[in-house]
């Protein structure tokens, strides 16, 4: 059975079929108002009106591109959760998708539609009337994945091999450290998101009255959260596996005496926990900051924290011997 067998027929109607006709359908209208639009449109708005403009035809282009790239990427995210541990992260990712091809569509179509019979150069309606259509639109669509996706999804659930105990002297101390990090392209998206949120709120402020300004707080925020978030200290020893960030905080602690297993996983962010950073999914937690190897760490409460990590294996087998060894001393 394939990826995309396995999803069934509703799922993939909410994560390809539905978008897929909803860019379908703004590509039709945008292709039949070209005889009434302006050679040159308005593509971006800012605080004073329109200030982007580009050819009529780069409209439809546009959807199709973006609209159809994001409903095709995003079905072959979903068939690959489909054969890992996603279940619940199929139906977000779904409903997800269908929601941000709604918006997009609404707001290119409505925008450009409305500058219809107006020459370039005359006054562009504002964009206020499409955003928050787009809104609603994206909502409702929201609503309809709910109600058309499955309430269970077969999901092929991956149970990896134990990890062999490692070969350990009976009463040395030891211990097993590595520094997690985000891969290099996660970094430099992080810093591109963040200076984009700073040039946003600095125009925002520019622009507006004095009240916007606690607004600038927002960067701030965002670096503190990078510095927590984009590199983990990692340590297994014979307390049980921690995981804090640089600064000492946030901190994840699994005693020794809860941990039953330990095994090495391949982890997709977006297939897996739907994103990088702290995740959280029905009986697991995840420390994700880059795909790849993971160390999973099962609890004796049948949940298990997935930490992404170079050299997962000898912490697997450093913590299955250490786990071993406790045992053996009750």
């Amino acid at each position: 059975m394939t990826a995309l067998s396995r999803l069934g027929i509703r799922t993939l109607i909410v994560v390809l079929v539905l978008p897929l006709a909803m860019v379908a359908t703004g590509v039709i209208l945008l292709l039949s108002w070209l005889p009434e639009l302006p050679e040159t449109v308005a593509v971006h708005w800012g605080p004073n009106g329109a200030d982007g403009f580009a050819p009529a035809w780069t409209v439809p282009t546009m959807l199709t591109a973006v609209g159809g790239g994001i409903a095709v990427l995003f079905t072959a995210v979903v068939a690959g959760a489909a054969t890992r541990r996603g279940e619940r992260n199929i139906r977000l990712l779904a409903t997800v998708t269908l929601a941000v091809v709604t918006l997009l569509t609404v707001v290119l179509t409505w925008s450009t539609g409305m500058q219809r019979g107006i020459e370039f150069g005359d006054a562009v309606p504002g964009v206020i009337g499409p955003l928050l259509g787009g809104l609603v639109a994206a909502a409702l669509a929201a609503v309809v994945a709910a109600l058309i996706l499955p309430r269970t999804i077969a999901v092929e659930r991956e149970s990896a091999p134990a990890a062999a105990p490692a070969e350990l002297p009976a009463t040395a101390r030891t211990a097993w450290m590595r520094t997690a990090s985000a891969s290099p392209g996660s970094v430099v998206v992080a810093i591109g998101a963040l200076l984009l949120v700073t040039v946003a709120v600095v125009a925002a402020i520019s622009v507006a009255t004095p009240v916007v300004w606690p607004v600038a707080v927002v960067p701030a925020l965002l670096v503190i959260l990078l510095l927590f978030t984009l590199r983990m200290r990692v340590r297994v020893d014979e307390r049980g596996v921690q995981v804090r960030g640089l600064l000492g905080v946030p901190r994840i602690t699994v005693p020794l005496d809860r941990i039953t297993s330990a095994a090495v996983v391949d982890v997709s962010p977006l297939a897996d926990f739907g994103g990088w950073g702290f995740r959280y999914a029905p009986g697991r937690s995840g420390v994700v900051l880059r795909a790849g190897e993971a160390l999973e760490v099962r609890r004796d409460d049948d949940s298990a924290l997935i930490v992404t990590v170079d050299d997962a294996a000898s912490a697997a087998s450093v913590l299955a011997a250490l786990v071993e060894r406790a045992r053996a001393r009750r």
